[in-house]
């Protein structure tokens, strides 16, 4: 299943590049490349995304800092980094709690992340839509 993109999570229409694991039977995979969930619209990875971020917040991982440095741990990223330009994107300190549980908020970070994730600035209602299925 290709679209063309010779970046994962744009082909696999999983913006946040979700790993598969056979807990998680997410609303709208269809299955995985190996490693990463495949989904079969976008929406569907940003809810899984949303879910997840959620699931960090019910932990107490609540600020860009510490959900990048959960979702984007840095033996395989530059995490401060990521925080960074996530931070820089949306206006918030990276220290500064959030509230994901806020549908708007959710979709701010997750595109933030998607950008740093798969190189792509998603429209907000196209993240959104997700968000709200979660």
């Amino acid at each position: 299943m290709t679209t063309g993109s010779t970046v994962r999570g744009i082909r696999n229409k999983n913006p946040l590049n979700i790993e598969y694991s056979k807990r998680n039977n997410w609303l709208g995979q269809q299955g995985t490349d190996g490693r990463f969930c495949i989904f079969s619209d976008n929406k569907y990875g940003f809810r899984a995304g949303a879910r997840v971020l959620r699931s960090y917040q019910r932990r107490g991982i609540n600020t860009i800092h510490s959900i990048v440095h959960t979702f984007a741990p840095s033996h395989e990223n530059e995490t401060d980094h990521y925080a960074n330009m996530v931070s820089e994107w949306m206006g918030i300190s990276k220290h500064a709690p959030i509230d994901v549980s806020n549908d708007h908020v959710a979709a701010n970070i997750i595109k933030a992340m998607a950008r740093m994730e798969v190189g792509q600035s998603y429209p907000i209602d196209t993240v959104l839509e997700g968000v709200k299925l979660a």
